[in-house]
């Protein structure tokens, strides 16, 4: 590793795209959660 400090631009991408894949996940699961909870 030549540099010390990580490049922030790709860190921040790295957390954004990171909290927007975490909300995608968490709003399929309350829908699908929601769709079959009450089916039963």
């Amino acid at each position: 590793m030549n540099k010390r400090t990580p490049n922030p631009y790709k860190e921040n991408i790295l957390w954004v795209l990171f909290t927007i894949i975490a909300g995608f996940v968490t709003e399929m699961a309350v829908i699908i959660m929601g769709r079959t909870v009450p089916l039963r």
